[in-house]
């Protein structure tokens, strides 16, 4: 019997004495690849036990050899993938292998035990850490390093809100533009003056969601200055159109009809098909009034004065826009022939019997 088929017999066996047997005996400093070791963690079975019961028995020189094999099957430590072993494998590696696979390890399913490894050592680690997977880390490192670290509600709270702020701050520069969204979401219901102190360029973000966290922040903090900065944006053709198409949702969304109303005219009647449709949804949904509603009516695009037809309809309309619909007295005339009606079907007859002297 090989040694490779002894060792994978052994492990896979229900017999916990003859593994540790076999633990104690490969811990003693025998090069892996003289064992069958190396040959045996071809074994799914056995690179887990190797995770949680050898590595860290194993001499230093030893368990780095074995730490850095074991490390070379991704597929064990995909995000998908539920074990426990891979979290026993970070608390116990050498540190210059985790150091070396920081960003790869982030993006893991021991991502969490990562963090509580270098959270042992202090905040200063962990902020050591999250700046070498911004700067090396993948996608889904960065992602999950802010999730678990800054935004899950119910997080382990390894840092102090200084230290999360500062990690914001550095996650607005990301490359992704979700999750530079992510954190500006955050800095705008926490640290607003932070965005705007991007004024200028936060407005323009190939994030929306960037876009729309300056936004929301902006009208609440600083409304003139963002009712006149939205307002310059949307009318400003030279600049990018989802910009321009955000900062009219902001708008229409979070200010009142009579401050919406000139920029949403100005567009309905503009020669921006886009921005003219964009306009005339924010009108049906929160801003019907008259003006705004006949700026519709002349618009060049069709759809946009399907809508302003159907609001200024004299009878199936939506009298806030200037229409009227039946049963809706919002004239004199109206007003006093839905009386006289009334009066009528209440008034006694005198051919009612209980009404005859």
């Amino acid at each position: 019997m090989s040694d490779e088929t002894r060792i994978v017999d052994i492990v896979t066996m229900d017999d916990s004495d003859q593994k540790s047997r076999l633990a104690e005996e490969l811990a003693g400093g025998v090069d892996i690849s003289r064992t069958g070791l190396d040959q045996a963690l071809d074994n799914a079975s056995v690179r887990r036990w190797a995770r949680t019961e050898l590595v860290g028995k194993m001499s230093a020189q030893f368990g780095r050899e074995l730490a850095w094999r074991l490390l070379e099957f991704p597929e064990d430590f995909r995000p998908s993938r539920r074990d426990r072993s891979t979290a026993e494998f970070v608390r116990v590696v050498p540190d210059d292998v985790l150091q070396a696979y920081l960003p790869f390890l982030a993006a893991s399913n021991c991502a969490e035990a990562l963090w509580q490894r270098l959270a042992l050592s202090g905040e200063g680690e962990i902020l050591k850490g999250v700046s070498e997977i911004l700067g090396r880390g993948d996608n889904v490192a960065r992602e999950t390093t802010l999730h678990l670290l800054i935004l899950d509600p119910y997080g382990p709270g390894y840092l102090s809100r200084e230290a999360q702020d500062q990690i914001l701050v550095m996650v607005l520069d990301d490359p992704d533009p979700e999750i530079r969204g992510l954190a500006a979401e955050v800095l705008a219901a926490d640290l607003p003056d932070v965005l705007f102190d991007r004024w200028d360029s936060a407005m323009l973000d190939d994030s929306e969601r960037v876009r729309m966290a300056f936004w929301r922040a902006a009208l609440v903090h600083r409304p003139g200055d963002a009712i006149a900065a939205a307002g310059s944006l949307v009318i400003d053709a030279d600049q990018p159109m989802e910009s321009r198409r955000t900062a009219l949702l902001a708008l229409g969304e979070n200010v009142s009809t009579r401050t919406a109303a000139p920029v949403l005219q100005a567009l309905l009647t503009g020669d921006s098909q886009t921005l003219a449709e964009d306009a005339a949804q924010l009108m049906w949904r929160y801003h019907r009034a008259p003006d705004i509603a006949t700026a519709a009516s002349q618009s060049e695009f069709e759809p946009v004065r399907v809508l302003a037809e159907r609001l200024l309809h004299p009878e199936l309309g939506s009298p806030a826009a200037g229409g009227s619909r039946p049963g809706d007295p919002t004239t004199t005339s109206q007003i006093f022939d839905e009386i006289s009606s009334a009066n009528e079907r209440v008034s006694p007859s005198d051919e009612d019997p209980e009404f005859r002297s």
